[in-house]
């Protein structure tokens, strides 16, 4: 518990390693797949965080400015 802690402090102060973007339409099932193979990295992917649409909650765009790497899953409908 106290190691869950300390890596949620550490990904607010320093942010994650990658941030994936998709759309919900046709990219989740890649974005999910993709974020699985990242094991060894701090992966964010919004599951369930915000609404689909084309604002970007404040939460997720902190998340995305403090990422290290920034990966665009491109779709038919992300784009």
């Amino acid at each position: 518990m106290m190691a869950n802690v300390l890596q949620r402090l550490y990904r607010l102060l320093f942010g994650d390693d990658i941030f994936i973007s998709y759309s919900r339409k046709d990219g989740y099932d890649y974005a999910l797949q993709l974020s699985l193979e990242l094991k060894d990295y701090d992966v964010f992917i919004d599951q369930m965080g915000s609404l689909p649409g084309k604002e970007i909650p404040p939460s997720v765009r902190r998340r995305l400015r403090n990422a290290s790497v920034l990966v665009i899953v491109g779709t038919p409908a992300a784009a």
